[in-house]
Parts: structure tokens; C-alpha cells; sequence
């Protein structure tokens, strides 16, 4: 009886983090993690389900060594990206003010889908 009360705990317990388990990949790239100032800086959001391209959106913020979060802007406009749908790889460049000089700031990126959202960082010292 124990074991049969036992065992259903367990069940019980490791079912929501199973559950929780993010269902799809999410990767965040770019070529340097130390760009030039005023320099586009490209990088490419992938997101995949099974090694297949998925239908997903992604919030993009810059979050400054103190602690402040700005909202990326999508390429040469005013435009926040916030919710952006994207299918698959999704690619942008932000560019780092002269201000920005010997700062350590992250590259921050939510990529959501019907099941889930991850958090994708990269960590940027403009030179």
C-alpha cells in the first residue's frame, strides 16, 4: 500500500515539471559579442520544434549594467519589436550608442509560442 501511495506521489510531483518542459528550441546568434559603436550589429533568432521551423514571437530589449530595460527597434524604424510573429529565424540588428562605450549590456530576447516562452540572452561591450 505504501508503495502504491508512494509511487503516485512521485507521479504526481514530476508530472508538472515534466509538463513544464519547453516543447521547442529556441537559439539567439550573432558574430561578436563586442561590437564598434554606431555598427549594426546582426543577429538571428531560430526558433524549432522537432528540427522544424515553427511559428513563433519575439520581444527584443536591451538591458543596460544598470539594470534598465529599453525596447529594441526593428531595423531603421521606430518601431519597438514587441510580439513580432516570425516564422522560424527571425533576424534584426541593434546598434550601440557612443554612450554605450566599455558598458556591458545584454541583448535580451522572449521568444513565445502557444506552448511555452524561453528567454534568450547575449551579452554585448561596445568598443
Amino acid at each position: 500500500m505504501r508503495t502504491r501511495l508512494l509511487i503516485a506521489v512521485l507521479a504526481l510531483v514530476l508530472t508538472p515539471a515534466a509538463a513544464a518542459a519547453t516543447p521547442f528550441k529556441a537559439t539567439l546568434t550573432a558574430p561578436t559579442h563586442t561590437p564598434k559603436v554606431n555598427a549594426k550589429l546582426y543577429y538571428t533568432i531560430h526558433a524549432s520544434k522537432n528540427g522544424k521551423p515553427i511559428r513563433a514571437t519575439v520581444t527584443a530589449q536591451i538591458v543596460d549594467s544598470f539594470g534598465g530595460v529599453h525596447p529594441a527597434q526593428f531595423d531603421n524604424t521606430t518601431k519597438n519589436i514587441v510580439n513580432k510573429l516570425f516564422a522560424g529565424t527571425f533576424r534584426d540588428y541593434v546598434e550601440l550608442p557612443p554612450e554605450s562605450r566599455g558598458f556591458k549590456v545584454t541583448l535580451r530576447a522572449i521568444v513565445r509560442v502557444a506552448g511555452g516562452k524561453v528567454t534568450l540572452t547575449w551579452w554585448l561591450k561596445a568598443r
